[in-house]
């Protein structure tokens, strides 16, 4: 029971992989709106790019 539920697991993983930097950037600006609102910050801007499976380069600017 137990391998069926982790290859059940590692199939859905691979299945979403190649949209979650949509997903990482969606709660990233969310996380820096919240900073922004709060004055810690004063802008920022964030950028997400899928560079192979499951390897990502995230840039992120932010205006203290």
């Amino acid at each position: 029971m137990s391998a069926s539920i982790s290859y059940l697991l590692a199939r859905f993983a691979l299945f979403f992989e190649p949209i979650s930097p949509r997903f990482i950037s969606f709660l990233l600006r969310r996380r820096l709106g919240e900073w922004e609102r709060e004055g810690l910050i004063a802008g920022s801007k964030t950028k997400i790019r899928r560079i192979g499976k499951f390897h990502y380069r995230v840039e992120v600017d932010l205006d203290l």
